[in-house]
């Protein structure tokens, strides 16, 4: 993508500027934004999947215990 942008670019500064390379610029500058809102999200999911496994395996361990903290009572 960044290819074909920069490509388009080249055609620009040489003077040859139509309404379908306007639009394919337009195109190719959303599907940019749309890939980087999606890294972005992705990195967010991670961090929280992380978080997550991580509180997980802390809670299920000896370490995750102290002498105050009880296990539930079974009836």
């Amino acid at each position: 993508m960044e290819k074909s942008t920069a490509n388009l670019l080249k055609v620009i500064e040489k003077g040859v500027l139509s309404d379908a390379v306007a639009d394919r610029l337009m195109q190719l500058d959303e599907q940019k934004a749309a890939l980087d809102e999606a890294i972005k999200a992705e990195h967010v999911r991670a961090a929280l999947f992380e978080d997550e496994h991580s509180i997980k395996a802390y809670s299920t361990s000896s370490c995750g215990r102290t002498s105050t903290t009880r296990r539930p009572e079974t009836r």
